[in-house]
């Protein structure tokens, strides 16, 4: 989804960064064996989102965004609606995290989003 975004708008220079990284061609891609490379490469990926999430104008939300998908099938969407969907997105994948963790008898930390948010 970064690469599409940067598609969508060159003023993101926090997505150019992505050029480093390699680019999956499949959903079950492999794209780092080694532990600490992987690790390295998802901080410095986590920089990068925040940079774009501050790039980010309320004016591109109703913005439309074309791009084909791993299959090749084109698709046109609200370029807000898939950002909400890009970060919404992780939740799932931490769900899934959690439930393979647990079944394997491991305590997980919390995931639930409240526990992330910052008190005010």
């Amino acid at each position: 989804m970064l690469r599409r975004f940067a598609q969508h708008s060159p003023s993101y220079k926090s997505l150019q960064k992505l050029e480093s990284f390699p680019i999956p061609t499949a959903l079950t891609s492999i794209s780092f064996e080694d532990w600490e490379e992987l690790k390295a490469a998802r901080q410095s990926l986590d920089k990068i989102i925040e940079e774009f999430a501050g790039d980010i104008t309320p004016s591109e939300a109703g913005e439309a965004l074309s791009y084909a998908n791993m299959k090749g099938i084109p698709a046109t969407k609200n370029f807000g609606d898939l950002v909400l969907h890009f970060f919404n997105h992780q939740t799932h994948h931490r769900g899934q995290i959690t439930t393979l963790l647990t079944q394997f008898g491991l305590e997980t930390p919390d995931t639930d989003l409240l526990f992330l948010c910052q008190d005010a």
